[in-house]
């Protein structure tokens, strides 16, 4: 069966702030692209550490989050068409996207339809499913929990965070607005993202959360079949790793990062 038709190229851009590591003349380039409710600033420790490998990396705002512009709507093929705007000038793709949860989903959305984006993707517990009766659910709660918490909450329920993680996340929480988390949810139900990246032609490499520690977003089974369907994709569950991986096991992400690098080189 071939794969549902990917476009951004109707959809209206936005401008994206972005925050970048490294020297801005590599040619190795990795972009970096958060979920819902946070910010570009939230990769720095992922970030920092790719820097230090010799690439430039890049992590923007997505919209309606940071300093990002707000819009009407939030829909995929909107924010594949902001992450667009931000190729290189001479067109070279991206050594490597890595993106976490709706990031996921935005990036693997990208990718299916512009190959030429990228050379391969690393998700992380991406946002590829969810039934459509509760998604207004899972809405509500995460707009609701948006000004919740403290360093010390959020560093008591992640005992593998860094302090300046959880003041991140609270400082993203902070800048997003309870329409922007809804219609990010809500503007692309029926949410069927593996359909879309099934057959896909660049690498893609799946990192998912540790059902020991809480349900992921991304399920082993979700894994495994996309796995089993595509050879160009593959699956691991981070074993101790929450939702936020790149949080828990930085050092795991880069590592998985340059694995996959080196084997599209």
């Amino acid at each position: 069966m071939s794969a549902p038709v990917v476009s951004a190229r109707s959809a209206v851009s936005v401008q994206l702030p972005v925050t970048s590591w490294g020297d801005p003349r590599s040619e190795r380039r990795i972009l970096l692209v958060h979920g819902l409710t946070s910010a570009g600033a939230v990769w720095w420790q992922v970030a920092s550490l790719l820097a230090a490998e010799g690439f430039f990396v890049e992590a923007p705002d997505l919209r309606g989050h940071g300093l990002a512009p707000r819009t009407l709507s939030y829909t995929l093929p909107e924010f594949s068409a902001d992450l667009l705007r931000l190729a290189a000038p001479d067109a070279r793709p991206y050594t490597l996207v890595i993106g976490h949860s709706l990031g996921g989903a935005i990036t693997g959305h990208t990718l299916a339809g512009h190959p030429e984006w990228a050379v391969a993707a690393l998700l992380l517990d991406p946002l590829f499913a969810a039934a459509d009766d509760a998604v207004p659910g899972i809405a509500h709660e995460m707009a609701s929990a948006l000004l919740s918490g403290t360093v010390a909450d959020h560093l008591a329920e992640n005992p593998r965070w860094h302090a300046e993680d959880a003041h991140q996340k609270l400082i993203a929480a902070r800048a997003i607005s309870p329409f922007v988390v809804e219609h990010s949810l809500l503007d692309n139900v029926p949410w069927n993202v593996g359909a879309v990246v099934a057959n896909t032609t660049r690498r893609m490499r799946i990192l998912g959360a540790d059902p020991a520690i809480e349900p992921p977003v991304f399920s082993e089974a979700e894994g495994l079949s996309l796995a089993t369907a595509n050879p160009a994709i593959t699956f691991a569950v981070v074993e101790g790793a929450a939702h936020s991986i790149q949080r828990d096991d930085p050092a795991r992400v880069v590592s998985e990062a340059l694995a996959l690098i080196a084997a599209t080189s």
